[in-house]
């Protein structure tokens, strides 16, 4: 496999991890609300979660993915798994 392969097949595996971390660490901040405050828990959620993906979008608009933003977002999603283990036991 040459550079620039390997190069692209990187940038394609990190662009497919961020989209699934972010799309889990979304549904993982709704499943946490609703167990932490019910309704109105997955209102404050969604809320934390605009809140969360506008910064996100802003920091990486202009920038070429990285390992550590991916490993960035997947302390996030543990953080999110973690809060919601800890409210549901």
């Amino acid at each position: 496999m040459t550079e620039p392969q390997r190069s692209s097949t990187g940038a394609d595996v990190r662009t497919v991890l961020q989209a699934a971390l972010l799309v889990l660490g979304t549904g993982m901040t709704l499943l946490d609300g609703w167990v932490v405050g019910g309704v109105g828990g997955v209102v404050g959620a969604v809320f934390l979660a605009i809140f969360f993906l506008a910064m996100y979008y802003g920091i990486s608009k202009d920038k070429p993915a990285t390992n550590g933003r991916v490993i960035g977002l997947a302390v996030c999603v543990v953080v999110t798994l973690l809060v919601f283990l800890s409210a549901s036991s």
